[in-house]
């Protein structure tokens, strides 16, 4: 029996923010990390690579934040991607939107 490791996809322009993640993550032994710094490259990482969960930025500048990456997401044959979005704003208005 082999140990799959889950494969999560940090999505962030902020590399300080990417590092801390990654710091995080490798904590435990059973994630593979990979990391994409806006949305475009994002999207084009989750076709590629499939990751089980994606873990982004709502503020990214950047053809496409994290909204439309989550939408794009969720509307594709990778809708069962989970993902979470991180974010400093915490009004109800931008919580809808994220859900």
């Amino acid at each position: 029996m082999t140990d799959k490791k889950l494969k999560i996809l940090i999505v962030d322009d902020n590399v300080q923010m990417r590092t801390l993640l990654r710091i995080t993550f490798t904590r435990q032994t059973n994630y593979q990390l990979i990391e994409a710094e806006n949305g475009v490259d994002g999207l084009r990482m989750v076709k590629e690579e499939r990751p089980d969960i994606v873990v982004t930025d709502v503020m990214m500048p950047c053809d496409l934040n994290a909204l439309d990456l989550c939408r794009q997401i969720k509307s594709s044959e990778y809708k069962s991607c989970y993902v979470v979005l991180l974010s400093e704003k915490g009004q109800q208005e931008d919580i809808d939107r994220g859900m």
